[in-house]
């Protein structure tokens, strides 16, 4: 989600289901937002934009961290600007999750796990636009 006010910072998931414990299973990818557009991904309200951003956007500090060329970013439309972005249904095979965030960190713009329609997880960012690494 990114409502309002803290809707100022970038956020980007490179969504990955990191190994666990076993060598030779390697991390497997669920979205890194390098394409034109959010795939399959259901996008509402105007913060994210139509497709992965690759830089700051307007007035907008560098954003440092992120992989690859395009990430998430929830200030189109500035600090007002609305929206939630829901991935695709998926299977979890590994132990955990790993993905980038960057943003808010008043858990009005967060990343949620959902399993059966109930909210297992809720992260925030660290209030700038680094992105860093949660599990």
């Amino acid at each position: 989600m990114c409502p309002g006010k803290t809707s100022y910072l970038a956020a980007a998931f490179a969504i990955c289901m990191a190994l666990a414990g076993c060598a030779e299973r390697y991390d497997i990818t669920l979205a890194d937002f390098e394409g034109d557009d959010f795939g399959d991904w259901k996008v509402t309200g105007e913060c994210f934009g139509s497709r992965p951003a690759h830089g700051p956007l307007g007035d907008q500090g560098e954003v440092k961290g992120f992989e690859g060329k395009g990430f998430l970013n929830t200030y189109h439309g500035g600090n007002r600007a609305e929206g939630i972005m829901t991935s695709p249904e998926f299977v979890i095979e590994r132990d955990f999750l790993n993905f980038l965030i960057g943003g808010g960190d008043t858990g009005e713009t967060s990343f949620e796990l959902l399993i059966d329609g109930k909210i297992v997880c809720s992260v925030t960012g660290r209030d700038e636009e680094t992105l860093r690494w949660q599990v």
